[in-house]
């Protein structure tokens, strides 16, 4: 991997493997985690503010039962005005929520082929390895013709030597 990039080297120091597609598969399974965690916070803050629209809703409940009329609209005016703050926030926490959860299929999707391409790459560099040695086994295997084919030669010249003795 090039020194270009610091950060990929860094995590491949942490995994151990500098092959690029183990490492991109780290760096995709971190974020992955990290939108999916996002996600599972912005619910749990949807779930807190939800708790506290229901036990404002009580104090009201309570409030009605025992003042009524045009005393209680304003008193109860900035109670109000903080639920509608509350639901905005709850809209604006889901779409976040949504945004993160889709990032997370994006990224899951993207490692199905991430898998893929890992033991694509794998393959590859055995591939390469077996060539490798292959071509270490040519190599000395046409070593081994060139010797042949020199004894043979000595072979005639003997065999020639011979027949002019005889």
């Amino acid at each position: 991997m090039a020194p270009k990039f610091p950060k990929c080297m860094k995590i491949a120091k942490q995994i151990g493997d500098r092959r690029i597609g183990r490492v991109l598969h780290e760096v995709f399974s971190r974020e992955f985690k990290a939108y999916r965690d996002e996600q599972n916070n912005y619910n749990e803050r949807i779930e807190e503010i939800l708790v506290r629209v229901e036990e404002r809703h009580g104090i009201i409940a309570e409030m009605k039962k025992f003042v009524d009329g045009h005393v209680l609209d304003e008193a109860l005016a900035d109670l109000k005005a903080s639920e509608q703050e509350d639901f905005a926030e709850i809209g604006r926490l889901m779409q976040m929520s949504h945004a993160a959860a889709f990032k997370c299929a994006m990224l899951e999707e993207g490692q199905r082929f991430s898998h893929f391409d890992v033991a694509h790459w794998d393959g590859m560099e055995c591939l390469v390895q077996a060539q490798a040695r292959n071509g270490v086994i040519l190599q000395a295997f046409l070593r081994l013709l060139d010797v042949l084919r020199e004894v043979r030669e000595e072979k005639r010249k003997h065999v020639m030597v011979m027949e002019v003795h005889e």
